[in-house]
Parts: structure tokens; sequence; C-alpha cells
């Protein structure tokens, strides 16, 4: 299973540990591909990660970052 994880990194090694594979990207420092928030967007992020996902796992955050175009993920 291929997932993508938005925003922060939380559950990456878990989801690792039962052999998924993951990516995360987001605004934090932690995640696999860093983004400007000019530049967060659906689109970029889907260029910049090895795979297309399965699934998208969207992780809230206090500062409420919603890549743009993320309604239109299918």
């Amino acid at each position: 299973m291929k997932l993508l994880l938005l925003n922060y990194p939380y559950l990456q090694d878990e989801l690792r540990t039962l052999r998924a594979n993951v990516v995360s990207a987001g605004l934090s420092s932690d995640c696999d591909h860093i983004f400007q928030p000019g530049e967060y967007s659906l689109d970029k992020i889907l260029r910049a990660i090895p795979f297309s996902p399965d699934w998208i796992i969207f992780m809230d955050s206090l500062e409420r970052r919603i890549p743009r175009g993320l309604e239109h993920a299918d």
C-alpha cells in the first residue's frame, strides 16, 4: 500500500513497520518533502513524491494548512 501523509509525519514510522510504502509532505521540517506556504498544493506534492498514492492521510494541524487542490483528490 502506498500512502501520502500530509502536514506531519506523525504515523510514518509506525506505518512503515507494517510494510506500507509511506512518504510525508508538508510545511514541517520533519516531513520527507518540505514545501513553502506558497508552494503547498496537491499538484506540486504529487509531482515531488516517488509514487502515486493509494491513500492520502491528512494530519490536521494547529496552523490549519491545507494544500491547495486537496478537494480534487480522488
